[in-house]
């Protein structure tokens, strides 16, 4: 279900995420079908997925972009919704 977990001092429960490519419909669609994520949730664990792409002008160097999508409990059940990174310029 997670490619990693992580702990921290500062925040409740184990964070969990699933890593991928740009392409994450194929995954959300397979975590809200696995019903131990409702219970991983439940218990106060966070879950995430982290989908990595290279992006950048044409002719310029290309940068590693983040998108992530957090899997929350709404009304008893599993959704999700991306989180927005705002990305300062860069000299």
């Amino acid at each position: 279900m997670a490619d990693l977990v992580a702990i921290r001092e500062d925040r409740k429960g184990v964070t969990a995420v699933q890593a991928c490519g740009e392409d994450v419909q194929g995954h959300v669609e397979k975590l809200l079908a696995n019903p131990h994520l409702a219970t991983w949730i439940k218990a106060e664990n966070p879950f995430f997925i982290w989908a990595w792409r290279k992006r950048g002008e044409r002719g310029k160097r290309k940068t590693w972009e983040l998108r992530e999508i957090e899997f929350i409990l709404e009304n008893g059940q599993v959704v999700h919704r991306e989180i927005s990174h705002v990305q300062k310029d860069q000299p």
